[in-house]
C-alpha cells in the first residue's frame, strides 16, 4: 500500500509538469532534507489527533453506553483507521464494529455515532475550504492551472449546497427524526429490497445518533473536540510543512488554505487525475505557492505518511493483541451489522 500511494504521487507529479523530466534526485534530497524536530512535533500532533477523535466518540455513546472508558475506545479507533488505510473507506466500519462487541451494545447504535462524526467533520471541511477560497489572493489563483482552477470558480457554491443540505439533514433529524426517517422510508421504497433496506437501517441508525444532539451540553462537548481535531490536523499540516525548506516561509494563513483545499480534494475528484488530498496538496503548493514539483510531492507523501499512514503498524500491532486476523478484519469490514 506505501509503496503504490507513492507511485502514484510521483505518477501525478509527472502529470502536472506535463511530461517534463521529473528529478528523482531532487525529490529524495528533499525528503533527506527534512527537519527532523518538526516532524517529530508532526508525529505528536497526529497522535494527538487520535485521542481527540476517540473522546468525542465517547462523548457521543454516553447515552447508550455511559460506563465506556477511553482505552478501549482509542484503541478501537487506532484499529479502526488502520483498517480504513487498508482496505478502504469501507474499512471505517470495523472502528463502530470493535467498539459495540467491546461495549455490549448494538452495532446499529455505533454506526449511528459513525455517521453523526463524519457529518460533524464534513461540516468542519466546508468551512474550512470556504474560507480558504474567501482568503485567496487574487493574484494567486490566476496563477493555478485546469485542475483545480475549476475548484476555485465552482468550489464555492458547491460546498455552499452541500453545506446547507447537511444543516438541513442535522436540523431534521434533530428535531423531527421519526419524520425523517419516514421520508427516507417512502423514497426508497422503489428501490430494489437490498439497496431500500440498507437505506432505511442508515437513516434508522442516524436518527438514533441524533439523539446526543438534544442535550445542549452534549452537543456543545461534541462541537468543541470537532473545532479541536481539525485544530490539531491544522498543527501537523504546519509541522510538515516548516519541516521543508521550500515551505518553512509558507504562513499559518498558507497552511489553512492548504488544509482547506486539499480536504475538499478528499471528496472531490481532479479531472483527468482524481481524487485524493495528497494529489490536491501537490497542485496546491506547485501551482500557488510555486514549490518546485519535487519538493511539493515531497510534502504530500509526508503528509500522506505523517497524517494517515502512520497510524498501521501501532494498529496492526493492538489488532495482533486483540487476536484479530486479516480475515477477521474483512469480515468486520463485509458484516458491520
Amino acid at each position: 500500500m506505501p509503496i503504490v500511494s507513492l507511485v502514484l504521487l510521483l505518477w501525478v507529479a509527472w502529470r502536472i509538469v506535463g511530461g517534463e523530466a521529473f528529478d528523482l534526485k531532487a525529490f529524495m534530497s528533499s525528503l533527506w532534507s527534512m527537519d527532523p524536530r518538526w516532524l517529530a512535533l508532526s508525529v505528536v500532533l497526529v497522535s494527538l489527533t487520535y485521542v481527540g477523535r476517540a473522546i468525542r466518540w465517547l462523548v457521543m455513546m454516553r447515552p447508550v453506553t455511559p460506563t465506556a472508558r477511553l482505552g478501549p475506545v482509542l484503541e478501537a479507533t487506532v484499529i479502526g483507521f488502520c483498517g480504513a488505510i487498508l482496505l478502504g473507506r469501507a474499512g471505517e466500519f470495523i472502528r463502530p464494529y470493535l467498539i459495540a462487541k467491546q461495549e455490549n451494545v448494538s452495532v446499529t447504535s455505533q454506526i449511528a455515532v459513525w455517521l453523526l462524526e463524519r457529518l460533524t467533520d464534513l461540516l468542519a471541511v466546508l468551512l474550512i475550504f470556504g474560507w480558504a477560497l474567501s482568503s485567496i489572493d487574487p493574484s494567486i489563483a490566476q496563477r493555478v492551472g485546469p485542475e483545480i482552477g475549476w475548484v476555485l470558480e465552482f468550489g464555492g457554491r458547491a460546498s455552499l449546497i452541500v453545506g446547507a443540505v447537511s444543516i438541513l439533514i442535522l436540523a431534521a433529524f434533530r428535531y423531527y427524526p421519526t419524520l425523517a426517517s419516514g421520508r427516507i422510508r417512502d423514497a426508497a421504497a422503489a428501490l430494489p429490497d437490498r439497496i431500500r433496506e440498507k437505506i432505511v437501517h442508515l437513516a434508522e441508525a442516524f436518527a438514533a445518533g441524533m439523539n446526543v444532539t438534544r442535550d445542549g451540553r452534549t452537543l456543545g462537548l461534541v462541537l468543541f473536540y470537532s473545532v479541536a481535531e481539525w485544530l490539531l490536523i491544522a498543527a501537523c499540516y504546519y509541522s510538515i510543512l516548516q519541516s521543508f525548506a521550500p515551505t518553512s516561509g509558507l504562513t499559518g494563513h498558507d497552511t489553512m488554505i492548504l488544509l482547506g483545499l486539499a480536504s475538499f480534494g478528499s471528496i472531490v475528484q481532479v479531472p483527468g487525475i482524481g481524487g485524493g488530498m495528497q494529489i490536491v496538496a501537490i497542485l496546491v503548493l506547485n501551482q500557488m505557492f510555486g514549490v518546485p514539483v519535487e519538493d511539493a510531492t515531497a510534502v504530500a507523501t509526508m503528509l500522506w505518511g505523517i497524517g494517515l499512514a502512520i497510524v498501521v503498524p501501532p494498529g496492526l500491532i493492538l489488532a495482533a493483541r486483540r487476536g484479530l486476523s486479516w480475515t477477521k478484519l474483512r469480515t468486520a469490514q463485509e458484516h458491520p451489522a
